[in-house]
């Protein structure tokens, strides 16, 4: 009897260390599934337009299907696979040294992952509208613009609104359908808010908390953990952009497909670089040349009479002061200005000089 007892009691104990191993392995699964979940969103996803073969997001859907069905055959695992055995059968030593049948699983697998980075590139491009191009400022001195050299190498961090990968941007779990949709008494906040009274002379009574309908999730349904059922993910992107010196003042560089979706229902638009030349306390450029304005107050006496002038130029006291003549303006007369041109005053462009005749400013020396 007593055998039988300890026998029942280690075999419970047994069955309960069991759970216990199944548990805490199930438990680090799901942290591991977590850490991936987390990591997944500041990865680099692929450009889609660039996986379908496209060099430009102004597309129609025949052309969106065409360039999928194009690439998709390239891509095609069987057909890479066949590519690899007339390879193999012409490289003699793979076949020597058994080294070709791994060479050829792990051409698989990449041919496997390149055929379902097609497919998902499409699910997630196709029947939905284009967004907006998004525009980035990019300051650079105008020293740097105006000076002949190498290219302006700029390095730019963005936090980029993509599709969900994990969810395809449908917002439900592995790309499944339906999509959740937005609650409609929270309106997707998640949170709502009862009022009570407010009539015949009572007091108002306002009370909020988790929404009821939706759980405070905001949307309903069956939602993407990566995502939270939005479709839409932050991606934190690095760029290195080049400006030519000599660029005019707005000059763009576009970026195919790298720009912010709007909404669930549409597709990337572009990213445009936008050049913003930074303000100089002396110079100014002339509206769509490369050309340079300064404008300064002097005597009216000092006018009337030709004398030198020095200017400091561009790169400041480093590159030192341009000398010239201002010729003599005899009917000057006050409030009245005059433009001296200096050719050649940059690498690309002119500068000039508006002078406006006052009586008692500036005087100058010969």
């Amino acid at each position: 009897m007593k055998k039988n007892l300890i026998k029942k009691f280690n075999k419970k104990k047994n069955k309960h260390r069991t759970s216990m191993r199944q548990r805490c392995t199930l438990l680090r699964v799901v942290a591991t599934c977590m850490v991936w979940l987390g990591s997944c969103v500041d990865a680099r996803s692929p450009n889609l337009y660039q996986t379908l073969g496209l060099d430009t997001s102004i597309i129609d859907e025949k052309t969106l299907r065409s360039s999928y069905r194009k690439k998709a055959v390239e891509t095609h695992p069987d057909k890479q696979q066949q590519q690899q055995q007339q390879q193999q059968q012409q490289e003699e030593d793979q076949q020597d040294d058994g080294s070709g049948a791994a060479s050829m699983s792990s051409n698989r697998g990449n041919a496997e992952m390149a055929f379902q980075q097609v497919s998902e590139a499409y699910a997630m491009l196709k029947h939905k509208e284009r967004s907006q191009d998004t525009v980035e400022d990019v300051y650079i001195p105008l020293n740097q613009i105006l000076t002949k050299g190498t290219n302006i190498v700029v390095h730019y961090q963005r936090r980029t609104k993509v599709p969900c990968t994990a969810c395809l941007g449908t917002g439900a779990p592995n790309g499944g359908s339906p999509s959740p949709t937005i609650c409609p008494t929270c309106r997707g906040a998640g949170t709502s808010t009862l009022t009570w009274g407010c009539h015949a002379g009572q007091p108002c009574i306002h009370m909020s908390g988790t929404c009821g309908t939706c759980g405070g999730q905001g949307r309903i349904g069956q939602l993407c953990r990566v995502c939270r059922g939005v479709g839409i993910v932050e991606e934190l992107r690095e760029y290195t952009i080049e400006f030519p010196t000599g660029s005019l003042h707005h000059h763009t560089l576009r970026a195919v497909g790298e720009g912010d979706i709007a909404n669930q229902s549409s597709r990337p638009g572009d990213l445009l670089f936008r050049l913003n030349v930074q303000p100089h306390p002396l110079f100014e450029l002339m509206e769509g040349t490369n050309n340079l304005i300064t404008r300064m107050e002097m005597n009216i006496k000092k006018l009337r009479t030709s004398f030198a002038m020095q200017i400091e130029k561009l790169g400041g006291e480093r590159q030192g002061f341009l000398s010239f003549n201002v010729p003599s303006y005899p009917e000057m007369k006050q409030g009245e200005t005059r433009t001296v041109t200096l050719t050649d005053f940059t690498d690309y462009g002119d500068l000039v000089l508006e002078m406006k005749a006052r009586e008692e400013v500036w005087s100058f020396t010969s």
